[in-house]
């Protein structure tokens, strides 16, 4: 007797199961290379593979629920990758204070990278308190504005697979 998908009722998991293949190809001619878009082809391939899959997955089978994904989520390319675009942004500094330059003038990229990449597999990583800050809008009123640290920006979802057409 098969067993249910987790979440997922009986008959919803039949439903679900005859579907076409979700596991997407990486683009093979030039022209579909050409149609990844500018933020897609800077992800490491193995990202890119990540984010395609779970795209494709999230939008055949619209009910099926992400489990395990943190192994994705602290794996070295991806906060890597999350730490490069977070750095791109060139964002103000969070609570601690630590900006993106301190940090490659004192212990570098591949040294942060994995230092955190430690902290996550042993469990010891807590997120950091949001700095609170208010812009103005075009009203006059003003509008609250969180600002992460930097490794609360590395280590947040949307740094990365979020941002597949979930």
């Amino acid at each position: 007797m098969p067993r249910e998908p987790r979440g997922l009722s009986q008959l919803e998991a039949e439903s679900e199961r005859v579907g076409t293949d979700w596991r997407m190809k990486p683009p093979t001619t030039e022209q579909e290379v050409a149609q990844l878009s500018m933020r897609e082809a800077v992800l490491p391939p193995k990202v890119q593979r990540w984010r395609q899959k779970l795209s494709c997955k999230a939008k055949e089978q619209k009910r099926y629920r992400f489990y395990s994904l943190y192994d994705k989520i602290i794996d070295k390319e991806t906060l890597t990758a999350a730490y490069r675009k977070a750095r791109a942004n060139d964002g103000a500094p969070g609570m601690d204070g630590v900006t993106f330059v301190r940090i490659d003038e004192v212990i570098g990229e591949e040294r942060f990278v994995d230092e955190l990449h430690g902290e996550l597999t042993a469990g010891r990583y807590k997120a950091s308190p949001v700095r609170r800050v208010y812009i103005p809008k075009a009203n006059g009123k003003l509008r609250p504005l969180g600002i992460p640290t930097v490794v609360s920006s590395c280590t947040s979802f949307n740094g990365l697979l979020e941002s597949a057409a979930f």
